[in-house]
């Protein structure tokens, strides 16, 4: 019997073998973009002032003269003030993008410091990065249109210098320390707020700790000229200086070194050597002085002394700091300002803004003690003047006030010159009485009593003539004689005399005749018939029986 075969038929369906090709292209073409991608570098974005020398997928970005990156598109910014560039860096430059790195156009440029990118004459130019020290992960950038001097990277200490005039400084000049080159002068620009010149410098290190806080830095290129009576005097830098320009610094002439300074700190810049001894103190306050009385002799430089000890310098003389107006004080004459600083360093030592502080600090609660600043006379032979503050007792109370921008510092009067105020007070007094008014009464006055002298001379002269005639000088005889018959008449008068008795009986008997008168008068006045018809008879008496 033969045997029976079975056919199995599956319904499984097969990838016919000419597919396995192009399955395999995609997954390697996969895997290349995603290897792509994954070892693409980092897009960024760099702003420019313009596109000289920039071309899409021609300029490359270059890190140490080694290639890092290049530049995929330029595009226009829609405001016209600029250009964009978009540019690709290799995956293995991505930490080169920092928050301070810095992008700049390499082309050939003619400066004070020489001419650099001429390989760039042939290459063409290209983006140079500078890698900074920042955070790592910023991808937009704005380009910078000079050349940087010195490396974000390199060790050492940037400062900001302050110029209140143009100085002929320029970028790439250097920076001098008593002749060395310690540094380079990175930038310059004026700030058109506060007007002054903002210069940014760069000390390498070790020289950085040369730099403290009583440093001073002035300008060392150019010559300066100083007359004097002495003759005239030309100073110069050094050939390099005076051919290329910079900047220099030093410590004022015995001057400590002071505190260390910290980064991106801000100096004054000088113009000259002789300035940083002139004003050695870059710390000071302001204030101004009204004085009263005449400041001749006293001119800016003069020295503010406390006790004989220097702690500050006039600054200006004259109407010309506030103006009139402002200067006249309580409806009297214009006093005279005088503006003066008061240096913090030249006393505490230290030349600081809270060494600053704190003297203004300490001055305003001396004021209530009684501190006042006066003239003196400083050279007798000269006659220049200084400023002296000094405690005083017996002041009126004081206190800060402003004038204008200043705070003022109160004045008192002292020596000759308060003499001479004092005087001028008391003839200002004498000036405002009526002596005129007065002086014409005086006159008056003085006529009359002349008058008078001359009659009581007259009324003398005359009794000198009465006393001189010779009957007037018998008259004390004659009065003598009078008086000795007087007593013997008054002696007569006696009670025990006989004129007396007489008299007194006849002093009795008048009596009784004005008696008699008085009665007959009454008599008359009450009956006056009784002048005619005599009295009336009187009827007898008669005596009464006696009754028993």
């Amino acid at each position: 019997m033969a045997s029976e075969q079975k056919v199995r038929v599956s319904s499984r369906r097969r990838l016919p073998a000419i597919w396995i090709i192009p399955l395999v292209a995609l997954v390697v073409g996969v895997g290349m973009v995603i290897n792509h991608y994954r070892t693409q570098g980092p897009e960024i974005t760099i702003t420019f002032s313009t596109a000289e020398g920039i071309e899409a997928g021609k300029t490359k970005i270059k890190a140490l003269s080694v290639d890092v990156g290049i530049v995929e598109s330029v595009k226009l910014d829609p405001d016209l003030k600029g250009v964009t560039v978009m540019a690709r860096l290799d995956h293995e430059a991505a930490h080169l993008l920092r928050h301070d790195s810095n992008f700049w156009v390499v082309r050939p440029r003619i400066g004070v410091g020489g001419i650099t990118g001429l390989g760039t004459l042939l290459s063409g130019a290209y983006i140079e990065l500078s890698p900074g020290t920042g955070k790592i992960g910023k991808r937009k950038f704005q380009g910078l249109d000079n050349v940087p001097v010195t490396p974000a990277d390199e060790p050492g200490l940037h400062l900001t210098l302050l110029s209140d005039e143009a100085s002929s400084v320029n970028a790439g000049e250097p920076v001098l320390y008593r002749g060395y080159n310690v540094g380079t002068i990175d930038s310059t620009k004026l700030d058109a707020e506060t007007q002054k010149l903002v210069i940014k410098i760069f000390i390498k290190s070790p020289y950085d700790r040369l730099v403290t806080r009583n440093s001073r830095f002035y300008n060392a290129s150019g010559i300066s000229f100083k007359a004097s009576a002495s003759g005239i005097s030309v100073r110069t830098g050094s050939l390099a200086t005076l051919i290329r320009g910079g900047v220099t610094f030093d410590l004022p002439k015995d001057a400590k070194p002071g505190s260390v300074v910290e980064n991106h700190a801000e100096f004054k810049l000088y113009p000259d050597a002789d300035s940083i001894n002139k004003n050695p103190y870059q710390y000071y306050e302001e204030y101004l002085l009204l004085f009263d009385t005449s400041v001749s002799g006293l001119v800016a430089g003069a020295p503010v002394l406390y006790r004989g000890v220097r702690a500050g310098t006039v600054i200006d003389v004259g109407f010309g700091i506030i103006g009139v107006d402002l200067a006249r004080t309580k409806g009297r004459a214009a006093s005279v300002p005088v503006l003066v600083h008061i240096e913090p360093g030249r006393w505490l030592g230290v030349d600081t803004e809270e060494a600053k502080t704190k003297a203004f600090t300490d001055i305003d609660k001396s004021i209530n003690q009684g501190l006042r600043a006066t003239i003196k006379l400083g050279n007798l032979l000269t006659g220049a003047r200084v400023i002296s503050i000094d405690f005083y007792e017996d002041v009126e109370p004081a206190t800060m006030t402003k004038v204008g921008k200043f705070n003022t510092f109160p004045t008192i009067t002292t020596g000759l010159e308060g003499i001479q105020v004092k005087v001028a007070d008391l003839l200002d007094k004498l000036n405002e009485l009526p002596l005129e008014t007065v002086l014409n009464d005086i006159d008056v006055t003085l006529k009359q009593v002349t008058h008078t002298l001359a009659a009581a001379n007259k009324t003398v002269n005359g009794l000198n003539t009465i006393l001189e005639n010779k009957d007037t000088q018998q008259m004390p005889e004659s009065i003598n004689t009078t008086l000795d018959e007087l007593r013997l008449a008054l002696k007569g008068l006696s009670p025990d005399s006989a004129l007396y008795q007489v008299l007194s009986d006849s002093i009795e008997q008048l009596n009784t005749t004005l008696r008699n008168i008085e009665s007959l008068t009454y008599t008359i006045d009450t009956k006056p018939n009784s002048l005619i018809f005599s009295k009336p008879k009187q009827q007898d008496l008669q005596p009464e029986a006696v009754t028993k």
